[in-house]
């Protein structure tokens, strides 16, 4: 800071001036950083532990869900799903499972069972949604079926440009035609023994 001050000083500014280039304009005092002791990412709120009750939203949503019918000798009590509508969903069947496995698993409040006098009833086994069709079973195709179904196309990038790797295929060609024309049972090559230093220091001496 000293430093600054007396390169200032050297070019006519004084106590008070701004810090601007024409007419002494600007800030009088530099900005100066300061260090920040919080540990908190940005955004964080401590009061906001305290303040929230997630209980309260999770209670009303769990009130807003049940439906009590009173029609005389018929009236009870029914718990209305919101995934329950009559409209269809264009998602795939393992979509739809994705989707509810995520609306269950994340979502505040989560129902675990009914209880029927005194007994709990787990209702994740008896759910309506295990009622739905099955998803369709895959065929697995093999090789020589996928490159038919494929029209004779590969992953090969080249191949876009009319590149179909000839010379490497005829090689291949060749080398099994090769390797099918030898005998089934080929001799191996008889590994030769290495000389040891020793013996190489006596056939010296001799």
């Amino acid at each position: 800071m000293d430093f600054a001050r007396k390169q200032l000083e050297k070019y006519g500014w004084k106590e008070g001036d701004g810090l601007g280039k024409i007419g002494n304009e600007g800030i009088k005092v530099a900005i100066k950083p300061r260090y920040k002791t919080g540990k908190e990412g940005m955004g964080f709120d401590l009061a906001k532990e305290l303040t929230d009750t997630w209980w309260t939203r999770s209670y009303d949503a769990s009130l807003k869900a049940i439906n009590v019918e009173d029609n005389g000798e018929d009236s009870g009590v029914k718990v209305l799903r919101p995934d329950d509508g009559s409209a269809e969903s264009t998602d795939s069947p393992a979509a739809q499972m994705r989707k509810r496995m995520m609306k269950d698993n994340f979502r505040d409040f989560s129902k675990g069972g009914t209880l029927d006098q005194g007994k709990l009833i787990d209702d994740s086994g008896s759910s309506s949604e295990d009622d739905g069709p099955s998803p369709p079973k895959i065929k697995q195709l093999t090789d020589e079926e996928l490159f038919k179904a494929c029209g004779g196309r590969t992953a090969h990038k080249g191949a876009r440009h009319g590149l179909k790797l000839s010379g490497k295929l005829a090689r291949l060609a060749a080398q099994d035609e090769y390797l099918c024309s030898q005998p089934d049972q080929v001799q191996p090559p008889e590994k030769r023994k290495k000389k040891s230093k020793k013996s190489k220091d006596k056939n010296n001496l001799i």
